[in-house]
């Protein structure tokens, strides 16, 4: 009976540092996963902020940083898929000539990075969205900026649930 004791004492004492090591490595993996998407999220917030001040200044670049990031291997299994639409996407807005196509291909981009920032769990940028342009886009909390109007409408829209 002491041996069976000693073993299950053993077992439980395996499985809770197994739990602990878990929950160590939780916030890594996290981090690891989310880790693309914050790259990302550097060049679409230029993008955003550009458009809400009604420019096509560096649009272009960061468009193409997007794509290539995009592009690249090792995205977390949960957002792989929408990667290559990410890139796509990205690809269209640097080719964008004016205002209204950039705006139109920067819409079609954060459909797929919307759905890559939940699978990977990432909370630096929220979800925005334009009643009257019917599209989302992300930015930090505070106050809006909207990218679809620009200086005609910069406050119209909300944040909406994750």
């Amino acid at each position: 009976m002491k041996t069976l004791h000693n073993h299950l004492t053993g077992v439980t004492l395996a499985v809770a540092l197994l739990g602990i090591i878990g929950l160590l490595a939780a916030p890594a993996a996290r981090a690891a996963d989310t880790a693309t998407f914050d790259a990302m999220a550097s060049h679409y917030e230029a993008i955003w902020k550009a458009l809400a001040a009604d420019s096509l200044d560096g649009v272009a670049e960061h468009a193409t940083a997007i794509a290539e990031l995009a592009g690249t291997a090792g995205h977390p299994e949960a957002a792989a898929e929408a990667a290559p639409e990410i890139a796509q996407q990205a690809r269209s807005l640097a080719a964008a000539e004016d205002l209204a196509a950039a705006r139109d291909a920067f819409g079609d981009l954060t459909k797929p990075l919307v759905r890559y920032r939940k699978a990977v769990g990432a909370d630096r940028l929220q979800v925005a969205f334009c009643p009257m342009a019917k599209k989302a886009w992300l930015q930090p909390e505070g106050e809006i900026e909207n990218p679809y109007y620009g200086s005609a409408m910069l406050s119209c829209g909300s944040f909406m649930g994750s």
